[in-house]
């Protein structure tokens, strides 16, 4: 699930260029607990819990919490904080979720109307975006980005081994949003 967690934060905030991290293994061993291997006990080889801190080059910061310990949550997905209110955003493993902003003077949420991406989109709508790319500079979801984001999530967990901060090296520039499009 990191990925479209972390694509969606670096086309919000821009490319990340360095991370911290701490991560553990809460249970030497797992039960599986859906699919035809239901029941079965497994070795956990990998951290089950990972925090880290994201710089983007714009300054912003991104705190993250990956986590398969957690029974649930009521934490929003992804939610940004800036000097003028706040933005609570969707979760970006769906596609139907309101946008919404409090600023310091509402006295609640306020949902935003959409103004940019595909309306009414779902699975699938990735490849659509590729096809009507006018040429290959302008895919969103391009290698470069999918590159940035799997080094961010390999220097989260190097970062957590070593005990500081890693340097981001790839710079794949910010995806260009997407036109407010009926699908």
């Amino acid at each position: 699930m990191g990925p479209y967690y972390l694509t969606a934060l670096v086309t919000l905030l821009g490319e990340v260029t360095s991370v911290i991290g701490s991560v553990r293994t809460s249970a030497p061993q797992r039960t599986i607990g859906s699919g035809p291997r239901s029941g079965e006990t497994i070795p956990v080889q990998v951290a089950t819990h990972v925090t880290g801190v994201l710089t983007h080059a714009e300054g912003a910061l991104s705190t993250i919490v990956m986590s398969f310990d957690s029974v649930a949550t009521e934490s929003p997905r992804i939610e940004v904080h800036g000097t003028a209110g706040s933005l609570s955003v969707g979760d970006p493993n769906r596609f139907d979720e309101q946008v919404r902003l409090r600023t310091w003077s509402d006295d609640g949420w306020q949902e935003v109307a959409p103004s940019a991406g595909y309306l009414e989109a779902g699975r699938g709508v990735g490849l659509l975006d590729l096809v009507r790319a006018p040429n290959r500079e302008q895919v969103r979801a391009s290698g470069g980005l999918a590159a940035h984001v799997l080094e961010v999530m390999e220097g989260v967990l190097a970062a957590a081994e070593q005990g500081r901060s890693v340097p981001i090296a790839s710079r794949p520039g910010r995806p260009a949003p997407v036109p407010l499009t009926q699908i």
